[in-house]
């Protein structure tokens, strides 16, 4: 049966320049080639150095969008460098524009790197450079293919350490429920706590243990380097911590279980190496079977920041941020916040999550008839490692009124006159000059204002939001109206929740890293003409400068010049 052909020029043409070719010979596709592949053909000449297997060349259905592939005996992986488990050669080819005006050229060029390729493999020197190059993408290779007795299966293990840590130090280890996947954790509770928080199943809990060393980085690691028994392992760590016989006493601690999960883990910078280490039946052995496996870092410095910025998370790491409302405007301001790394969060709102609230809303109908504060927090713990959030199920006002350590922030994102009154009641007398940020919408998104207060400026006992801050004033009819009594919404989208949500978190950021701790006002308006579609009795407080052709405009005031006359 004929494959479709993306492009059926292109790979006649291609067909016909290798079909006369003296370099290659045509040769049948195989079962599984015929699924994606419009041709193959055989190198002629034999390289030694690429073993029995001549490399074959296959032109994709889909060339030349995707690029020319070439195979490989699998049995090479590992052996030489780019060679995928599956005999796959990782050309680095990509697509460019210039190949659907030339199709030869394009093949051309993948042939090229692999003829360069094969002249550079045969040398030792250029294979130990290549593997080192690309050290952990190799070893997970390695890890990829292991297969351990169906008792001991663990395909994963997922890490969280420091891994600035520079000596030998041991953590616990436990296996989740499916078994194929086990947890190492130096935090405080070990790895039981991070799984309940996470949400992780553990089934029956078998107690286990990790040895954790530092690789240094100019050390070496090619397959070449790897040890291939429990003896070459100790003595490498025993070698790195700098102790003779460290390994060999961390293996024969009796108390745990025969088949409990032990590991041993080399983190090297960013990334880590690790074996699941079998015991022999006698327990007094210091002899062990090794099996490698992948490490997947779980660690709050690399899932929030990959190692970079460091300073920057440890700052965020300690800040402690009080938040009240979690709808549509908090909510996705508290996860942005989180995310980025804000170590403490108090979040208050005496709110029901409602099935109305899901069209605007990061929490789903899973939530409903649940307080959106404790919703919110539960999904936070579950996503964001070390993060620690504290739902309150009452009022600001109440919040505001008990006994509570000074935040670094106080974030009022309910938009309700009678919370900013308290708020800056209370931070005028109990918690004096701590930094406050207040968020809000007008209606359809039309803008949306960030209020940053900071030092000794204050809000005024006016609560000039309307007159000082907002672009227009509304109609009492944009409101829509639930039956009830007093119940009722301004209609905006998610979409311009979260925008406003972003507005509002990149400022408190800067406030909270330090960069920037002056008050202003800050506020994302739309076109004059998107208030006078929203309402044709708008009216308007103040003009924007606003450029053609803008679908919005971010304008920053500085915080006096906002409240003049306030």
């Amino acid at each position: 049966m004929l494959q479709p052909l993306l492009d059926p020029t292109a790979i006649d043409d291609v067909r016909r320049w290798l079909d006369t070719s003296h370099v290659v010979t045509p040769v049948s596709l195989t079962v599984v080639e015929r699924s994606g592949c419009a041709g193959a053909w055989e190198l002629r000449e034999h390289y030694t150095h690429l073993g029995d297997v001549r490399p074959r060349i296959l032109l994709p259905t889909g060339f030349p969008f995707t690029p020319l592939r070439i195979e490989l005996d699998p049995a090479l992986c590992l052996k030489l460098p780019h060679i995928e488990a599956n005999g796959n050669f990782c050309h680095g080819v990509l697509p460019e524009p210039s190949h659907l005006d030339d199709p030869r050229a394009a093949a051309g060029l993948v042939l090229n790197v692999f003829f360069d390729y094969v002249e550079r493999s045969g040398d030792a020197k250029w294979v130990e450079e290549e593997f080192q190059r690309d050290a952990h993408d190799y070893w997970l290779r390695h890890a990829a293919p292991s297969r351990m007795p169906k008792k001991h299966q663990t395909e994963e293990l997922l890490l969280d350490a420091d891994p600035s840590v520079e000596h030998l130090h041991r953590a616990k280890a436990l296996h989740l429920a499916s078994r194929t996947r086990a947890i190492v954790s130096t935090r405080e509770g070990g790895p039981k706590m991070l799984a309940e928080a996470v949400g992780w199943s553990l089934g029956t809990i078998l107690n286990g243990s990790a040895l954790i060393a530092p690789l240094p980085l100019h050390r070496r690691w090619t397959p070449n380097d790897w040890p291939r028994s429990f003896e070459a392992l100790a003595a490498l760590v025993d070698e790195i911590a700098g102790i003779a016989g460290a390994t060999a006493d961390w293996y024969q601690t009796r108390n745990r279980a025969t088949d409990a999960p032990l590991f041993i883990v080399l983190q090297q910078a960013s990334v880590a190496y690790g074996w699941r280490i079998l015991p022999l039946v006698a327990r007094a052995s210091t002899r062990a079977t090794i099996v490698p496996i992948r490490v997947t870092r779980i660690d709050r410095r690399w899932v929030l920041a990959r190692d970079h910025e460091q300073e920057q998370l440890n700052v965020l790491t300690r800040k402690r941020v009080v938040v009240f409302g979690c709808g549509s405007l908090g909510a996705p301001t508290i996860e942005l916040l989180a995310r980025a790394g804000v170590g403490t969060i108090e979040v208050v709102d005496p709110e029901l999550m409602q099935p109305e609230n899901v069209s605007r809303h990061p929490l789903g109908i899973g939530s409903a008839g649940f307080y959106k504060a404790e919703q919110i927090c539960n999904r936070l713990t579950n996503a964001i490692p070390g993060v620690k959030v504290t739902p309150r199920t009452y009022g600001a006002q109440q919040w505001l009124a008990e006994s509570h350590p000074v935040p670094h922030l106080l974030f009022d994102c309910t938009g309700e006159r009678s919370v900013r009154m308290a708020t800056t009641h209370a931070r005028n007398t109990t918690y004096k000059n701590a930094p406050m940020m207040m968020l809000w919408m007008e209606p359809f998104g039309a803008a949306a204002h960030v209020v940053a207060i900071a030092g000794s400026d204050s809000w005024p006992a006016s609560d000039p939001a309307e007159t000082a801050v907002n672009i227009a004033l509304w109609p009492d009819d944009v409101e829509r109206r639930h039956p009830g009594c007093g119940q009722g919404f301004h209609p905006f989208g998610m979409a311009d929740a979260w925008e406003a949500a972003s507005l509002a978190a990149r400022r408190a950021l800067a406030l909270l890293r330090g960069e920037d701790a002056s008050s202003d006002v800050v506020s994302l308006v739309r076109p004059r003409a998107f208030f006078e579609r929203s309402s044709a009795t708008v009216k308007f407080h103040r003009d924007v400068p606003f450029p053609a052709g803008l679908y919005a405009v971010v304008q920053r005031r500085p915080y006096a010049e906002a409240l003049l006359d306030h």
